[in-house]
């Protein structure tokens, strides 16, 4: 009975103990299971939240920016759509709602109409710009407080506010699915439990100790979390029945087991769950991604080493969420900035919330994070700051007016630039037209053509035209103009970007009058200027160089300074002036003379070129200067050829002074002696023989004369070419039968006035020195040409401007180099060696001055010599004077006159004085002036027969005092020389009726007779 008994308690209490068990075991499971679903649930839920409230921010902030209340409606309209939505709406700094799903909350305060509406999350979510939800686990509904960048107050907008979207959210829907599926599972697991019992009632008697420890051992294992422990199908009955339940039991933990992994693995954010000591224990996939870790190296190691986070603005670490979560119990959300820096040392910006894993008895148990990569979202955010900052920074600080348009030409907003620009204010202006306030009537038609176009976006995008300030001035702007076009290509807005150019047009006028001027004054000046690069590139020049170089500015313009044609004739000069400009933009001042070319003549100018130095002290340019230096440079050679010439003349005169004095002393007493010895038989041959040989001496003498005077004894208006062709059969002889003589002579008259006889020697002087260039023969040509020469060649060859016979003598000998042609003009200068013993080309030069023309010499190595004189074309007077042939009686040559000669010479002085004697005059003698005026006061003299050179006093300064002191007496002046110092005289007529040495008795006595007798001088040459 007792075994009975006992056998009847086991067989009641096993089953009703395995029942209770069982369903206490059930219970839990499903408890917990429940428990993980809803935080699942919830953390899910919140993430949801945490990612659909960013994207709504976002999208905002784009509109809000835009001013598009249109579009911010549409979108919380469309969060209402989602049946969870309870209250969706945008609350303004003050609290105050400015956009709802319910319009008739607009405008009213959110504490006042929400009770839930925390004050203090609302705060803080403005203070630390991130999203909070708040949610208490025993309730289905969400509220989220989520920052949001305003650009409006309550009623207008405005930039730079944080404001808060509210939006709350009830899951109750989700709660009750998860519940109504639970308790499902829950009926079923009910009725196999039941089912169970009775089968455990079956088969309890075949079951005793044996399998019950079998049971046991398999219960232990699955206690264990050994699920693969088979199933070894003990006993019958209950224990059968049992054995197959809890077989059921471990499957159905296992696979929920696979579904928590399945589910935890499925999660597309990182999930890191771990104990109450804060190792982890779980993490997915995604968590193993963005740490670095594995679950298996991370797995039982401190969270805090495999999930350090940084503020990604100052760098420094932050707190890990595990010790707060599991000491206090609350769910963290980590800042907007957090970093995770993973093993390998990546950087991710993440979204993160952190929350406590609580057992049935909310008992703490561990903690589970959750959290995800926002690095993108992060970065597009980061920059939308950024460059909302930098845009904000630009419109407040830019110089630059800007100006925001509506499409009706209606101000929206102005910058501070544009304020000040304009003199309005944006309260002023701020929805009116622009012909309202800055736009003059006078620009009224060309800027309607600009808005028509910017409004169909065909253009004016850039324009110019006045505008009128508050204050009445009229400026000159510069605008810049973009259409805002949506995305449906519409204009909506223009914005201006202005800068006021009336400044800059005033200088830029002012600065183009400055070039003006400046232009005209270097065109206006008479050297050459050209502005040059520092490389020696021309840049510019003015006119009147162009006009000496006979070019024009295309060909001068951009080419190298010392590569025009102005030096084209050397190739040294040209690197000479290369080095010139180098050093002069090295900084450097050059000068110095230089000839250049211009056409088939070279010029001599004055060449410098300087630095033009900028601010910095940089060269900027160079500037090169050249004057006209030819008509000096020829002054200068002929001043110093004019000093050779005066040199040699005086010598020439003092020697033919000497010379004519011997001479004179000769012809003389030559004379006395023929009067004397007429009847001497044979004497006159003899006397004839030394008469001949004096007329010779003084032709030489006449020579030396004519080569010491200034201006020509016997000039006359003459007929060139009629001397010339008269002249022709000497000059062929002249150069032997090897040199063709050619003459080319105009047609025209050519009339000149100069010295027949110094012409011809010229000719003949250049002739022979063409033979002596043309040794192996050649063809020397001579022509003649009328020709008028302008002022730019005058000043070269040193003459005025005037008609000329131009004479031309040419040769195709061999020419002459440089250096022999600067000396041909030389006196005594000679290429012929011993050969060459008289005053060469100089006596020519000296020559063409005293005809008052000029010569030019061009000559080639190789090709030959060309000689151009110049001489003044002679104009015929219109009227003249008939000529009347006289016949002079030759008067009676003595006298009985007192005549008073003076005389340095002593031999002339006595051969005057016998002379004189011989013909019946009385005869005082003095050596010199003085002598002369000491004598005349106590004598009674009627003629003074006076030397011109002595010393003391000379013939010209005796002839002054007799003039002044005794008008009565005549005067006879005498010279061997005509390059006397003092030649003016108050009676001119004493230099016209000169007596020049040497002359003979029958000359002297003529000269008395006549000048006693007041009868005129018959022409005599000298």
């Amino acid at each position: 009975m007792k075994n009975k008994t006992k056998s009847y308690r086991l067989k009641l209490w096993l089953p009703i103990s395995s029942f209770f068990i069982f369903a206490c075991l059930l219970s839990s499971i499903f408890f917990f299971n429940y428990r993980i679903e809803l935080d699942l649930l919830h953390q899910q839920t919140e993430q949801h939240l945490q990612e659909q409230m960013e994207r709504l921010q976002l999208r905002l902030e784009v509109f809000i920016q835009q001013q598009d209340s249109n579009h911010i409606e549409r979108e919380l309209s469309y969060i209402n759509l989602i049946p969870q939505t309870k209250i969706i709406s945008l609350i303004d700094t003050k609290g105050t709602i400015l956009f709802a799903n319910d319009r008739s909350w607009k405008n009213k305060a959110a504490k006042d109409l929400f009770p839930e509406f925390d004050l203090k999350i609302y705060t803080k979510t403005q203070e630390n710009f991130y999203t909070t939800i708040q949610n208490n686990t025993e309730t289905t509904q969400y509220y989220v407080y989520t920052p949001i960048i305003l650009s409006s107050t309550a009623t207008q907008l405005r930039a730079h506010k944080v404001g808060v979207i509210y939006f709350v959210y009830d899951n109750s829907v989700a709660h009750q699915a998860i519940w109504q599926n639970t308790f499902k599972q829950s009926v079923l697991i009910g009725i196999a439990v039941i089912f169970s019992m009775l089968i455990l009632l079956i088969i309890q008697h075949f079951i005793l100790s044996t399998p019950l420890r079998r049971l046991i051992r398999f219960t232990e294992e699955i206690g264990e979390g050994n699920f693969s422990t088979s199933n070894p199908l003990f006993g019958k009955g209950e224990l059968m029945l049992l054995g197959k339940t809890l077989e059921q039991t471990s499957k159905l933990l296992q696979q929920r087991e696979q579904n928590l992994a399945v589910t935890l693995n499925s999660i597309g954010d990182a999930v890191i769950a771990t104990d109450i000591e804060g190792c982890v224990a779980r993490m997915n996939p995604i968590a193993e991604q963005l740490t670095g870790w594995s679950l298996t190296e991370a797995q039982g190691i401190s969270l805090k080493t495999i999930f350090p986070i940084i503020d990604a603005s100052t760098r420094k670490p932050i707190a890990n969420p595990v010790d707060k979560v599991i000491s206090t119990g609350e769910t963290v959300y980590l800042s907007n900035h957090t970093t995770l820096i993973a093993k390998d040392k990546t950087e991710y910006q993440i979204a993160d919330s952190a929350a406590p894993i609580r057992d049935a008895n909310n008992a703490i148990l561990g903690m589970i994070l959750v959290f995800n990569d926002v690095t993108e979202k992060y970065k597009v955010r980061e920059e939308l700051n950024n460059s909302m900052q930098r845009l904000t920074l630009h419109w407040q600080d830019t110089p630059l007016g800007m100006v925001e348009w509506n499409t009706a030409f209606e101000f929206i907003d102005l910058n501070p630039a544009a304020e000040q620009m304009f003199g309005f204010r944006k309260s002023e202006i701020q929805g009116q037209h622009i012909t309202q306030n800055i736009l003059p009537e006078s620009a009224r038609k060309a800027v309607d053509k600009v808005w028509a176009d910017l409004l169909t976006n065909t253009g004016g995008r850039r324009s110019r035209n006045e505008n009128i300030t508050k204050d009445g001035r009229i400026i000159l702007c510069e605008w810049y103009n973009t259409p805002l076009i949506n995305d449906e290509g519409q204009v909506i807005g223009i914005s201006s970007l202005i800068m006021d150019i009336t400044e800059q047009e005033r200088l830029s006028r002012q600065e183009q009058e400055y070039k003006t001027q400046l232009q005209e004054v270097l065109n206006s000046m008479l050297t050459m200027v050209a502005t040059l690069l520092p490389d020696g590139t021309i840049s510019f020049i003015n006119t009147p160089s162009l006009s000496i170089l006979e070019l024009t500015e295309n060909d001068v313009i951009n080419n190298k300074l010392w590569n025009g044609p102005w030096f084209s004739y050397s190739k040294s000069i040209q690197l000479m002036i290369e080095n010139d400009c180098k050093r002069a933009a090295a900084g450097e001042t050059i000068s110095r003379e230089i000839e250049i070319a211009i056409l088939d003549r070279q010029l001599w100018v004055d060449f410098s070129v300087h630095p033009v130095f900028d601010q910095q002290g940089s060269v900027k340019s160079l500037v090169a200067e050249g004057r006209d230096a030819s008509r000096r440079k020829l002054a200068e050679e002929h001043a110093i050829r004019s000093q050779k010439m005066e040199a040699l003349s005086k010598i020439v005169g003092g020697i033919a002074h000497d010379y004519n004095n011997m001479l004179g002393v000769i012809t003389g007493y030559t004379g006395l002696l023929k009067r004397k010895c007429q009847d001497v038989d044979g004497a006159e041959k003899f006397i004839s023989e030394i008469m001949h040989a004096t007329e010779r001496g003084k032709k030489l003498t006449k020579k030396m004369l004519n080569f010491s005077r200034p201006e020509s004894s016997h000039a006359e208006p003459c007929n060139m070419n009629l001397v010339l062709k008269g002249f022709y059969d000497i000059l062929a002889k002249s150069l032997t039968s090897v040199i063709t003589l050619h003459f080319d002579l105009n047609t025209d008259d050519c009339l000149v006035w100069l010295d027949v006889g110094e012409f011809e020697d010229a000719i003949l002087n250049m002739a022979i020195n063409a033979k002596y260039a043309m040794p192996e023969g050649g063809t020397l040509s001579i022509s003649t040409h009328n020709i008028y020469i302008a002022e730019k060649e005058a000043k070269y060859l040193n003459i005025a401007a005037n008609d000329y016979i131009k004479l031309t003598i040419a040769d195709t000998g061999t020419g002459m180099d440089t250096s022999i042609k600067d000396k041909i003009f030389d006196p005594f200068f000679s290429t012929k060696g011993e050969a060459g013993n008289g005053l060469g080309l100089s006596q020519v030069f000296g020559f063409m001055e005293r005809a008052g023309g000029a010569i030019n010499v061009y000559s080639q190595e190789g090709k030959g010599t060309q000689f151009s004189l110049y001489f003044p074309r002679y104009h015929q007077p219109t009227s003249h004077s008939k000529t009347i042939n006289v016949t002079r009686v030759e008067p009676n040559l003595s006298g009985s006159e007192t005549i008073l000669v003076v005389d340095d010479e002593p031999a002339l002085r006595e051969l005057a004085r016998q002379i004189l004697l011989d013909a019946g005059y009385k005869i005082l003698t003095a050596g010199d002036g003085k002598e002369a005026l000491d004598i005349i006061p106590i004598q009674s003299i009627d003629l003074v027969l006076s030397d011109v050179i002595m010393p003391n006093m000379d013939g010209y300064q005796l002839a002054q005092k007799i003039l002044e002191y005794y008008p009565e007496i005549k005067i006879q002046l005498t010279s061997g020389f005509s390059g006397e110092r003092h030649s003016v005289l108050s009676d001119s007529t004493l230099k016209d009726n000169m007596l020049y040495k040497p002359y003979d008795s029958h000359e002297l006595l003529l000269h008395v007779r006549l000048l006693l007798d007041d009868l005129t001088l018959p022409h005599k040459e000298q």
